[in-house]
């Protein structure tokens, strides 16, 4: 495509792109969120679609997340969020962590172990995962430290105290002018309480405010970069957004410009909740000129000229103006399909600019395990790499999921009943038959039966009956929690065996929490 130069200003090292900017790209970094890798330009339509209960729950919790995506890419700080919460997210998708999970009695929090029992009794006002041996409990309205006994190794003494990663961690104190520092494991202060944002170390560096600036500095707590930005975000691969004058741009671990602020809005992490950086992986960065999307590379070099309508899906929450965008790694190593929108119509590119699936589709998703769900006429179907039909598209609703794994049934809606079809043959190996249904993770997909939900595997076999009144999909280490009809939750296993009791809160679920999921 075009090779193009762009002109540099401010910094002669830096990349300077004239009347190119990139508008509402905004990203979602939550692992939980499991849900549908929704189609772009598809408004849900619930005339076609029998809505899944869980997606409703799933709906309102991305409210709340675009709001906050929103709100902080505004500059403003929304840490009363991760004060309750007292945790973090495991690239590992599991219940228990270390083999414990917090569980509720009362008004009261333990741990419960993988055989069901009360490891640490219900003495906390809350409590947060184990990682590296210790986790986060509250006791008399302060944060603390327990291990794995329930002993107190790090006193409760903070309003905040974050979670354990590479032997350091977040505490603060304070409810309207909170100040933030890094302790280690014996409680230490490495960095003294002393920024008013403060976030976890990514490539040795960790971003942290201080009179309403953005900085960044390293583990013995001295700035590597002085706080002199509106906004700023983690590094990754050595790079970073940083905004000034309500321009965004990019910077290195040693705080020169590799481009310089000049976009509305950008946002280089692009990844959601994967793995890997998917323009990162690529070497570009998406840009928009006069209405038309493009791409550059890191050296500011016009690599996809400005063309497309729109380069990827867009998720369009129902009676709200709000969006955010899914930005996972697709196909094979070394092999991109990038969804573009021209004239209306969607289609594929590869990260050159070659087109290789014409747009042709109303909707479409991106490749996940070598196929793609597209929309025809309303209509539902799926597509492999070479752009040919595996299933047609003659289904009222397919539900497909970003973290879809090859020979997993994805639900589909026909009659207003729910069945389970192949999208890489279009078999349809579960007949429409259940009330309302879910993906299938982990082996197993939550069904709704004259409203009690189940779990069914793939032979479309039950290993649970009937009987709850809300379900979760297993966990990567083969747990599920599930609420009964006295709204008591609990823990079962695959073989749908009840681990242990009944609580009131396991983990991050609530019996007050009426959504079904």
């Amino acid at each position: 495509m075009g090779e193009e130069k762009i002109e540099m200003e401010q910094n002669e090292n830096a990349v300077e792109v004239s009347d190119v900017s990139n508008d509402n790209i905004q990203n979602v970094d939550d692992n939980n969120i499991t849900e549908n890798q929704v189609v772009a330009d598809y408004e849900a339509n619930t005339d076609i679609a029998v809505k899944s209960k869980k997606t409703k729950g799933v709906v309102i919790a991305l409210i709340i997340l675009v709001i906050l995506v929103l709100v902080s890419a505004a500059g403003y700080l929304v840490y009363d969020m991760f004060i309750a919460k007292n945790d973090k997210t495991s690239e590992e998708y599991t219940l228990f962590y270390e083999d414990l999970v917090p569980v509720k009695s009362g008004d009261k929090w333990g741990y419960m172990n993988t055989a069901g029992e009360l490891a640490i009794n219900p003495q906390f006002e809350s409590a947060g995962r184990f990682f590296e041996g210790l986790a986060s409990v509250k006791m008399n309205g302060k944060y603390g430290y327990i291990d794995n006994t329930g002993n107190f190794v790090i006193n409760a003494q903070w309003d905040y105290a974050g979670a354990f990663e590479d032997g350091l961690a977040i505490v603060g104190n304070g409810k309207e002018d909170s100040k933030y520092g890094y302790i280690d494991k014996t409680g230490n202060y490495i960095v003294n309480p002393q920024f008013s944002y403060a976030k976890d170390f990514s490539d040795g560096l960790a971003v942290v405010k201080s009179n309403d600036k953005y900085g960044y500095i390293g583990k013995d707590g001295k700035y590597v970069i002085n706080p002199q930005y509106e906004y700023a975000r983690d590094f990754k691969n050595g790079m970073a957004v940083v905004s000034v004058d309500y321009k965004y741009g990019f910077i290195d671990t040693n705080g020169k410009y590799i481009i310089n602020p000049q976009f509305e809005d950008v946002d280089y992490n692009l990844m959601s909740f994967y793995e890997t950086n998917f323009y990162d992986d690529m070497g570009i960065i998406p840009i928009r000129s006069d209405n038309k999307y493009g791409f550059i590379d890191f050296s500011g070099k016009i690599v996809i000229t400005p063309q497309y309508d729109s380069i990827y899906p867009k998720i369009k929450l129902d009676s709200d103006d709000y969006s955010y965008d899914l930005q996972p790694k697709t196909g094979e190593e070394g092999n991109y399909l990038i969804p573009v929108k021209l004239n209306e119509k969607w289609g594929f590119i590869d990260n050159t600019g070659k087109t290789i699936i014409n747009p042709q589709f109303e909707s479409l998703t991106y490749f996940h395990n070598g196929v793609a769900m597209v929309t025809l006429d309303g209509k539902f179907g799926f597509i492999n790499e070479d752009g040919k039909y595996t299933t047609n598209p003659i289904l009222d609703y397919v539900e497909f999921s970003y973290n879809y794994k090859s020979g997993d049934l994805c639900p589909y809606s026909q009659d207003n009943k729910i069945g389970y079809v192949n999208p890489t043959d279009g078999g349809a190996y579960i007949q429409p038959q259940y009330d309302d249904g879910g993906k299938f993770n982990n082996g197993f997909a939550i069904v709704e039966k004259d409203g009690k939900y189940g779990y069914i595997n793939s032979e479309n076999e039950t290993i649970t009956n009937f009987i709850y009144k809300s379900c979760n999909d297993f966990r990567d280490d083969g747990y599920a929690v599930v609420k009964k009809e006295n709204d008591k939750l609990c823990v079962i296993n695959k073989n749908g065996e009840q681990i242990g009791g009944e609580y009131d809160s396991i983990d991050n679920y609530s019996n007050e929490d009426k959504s079904e999921t």
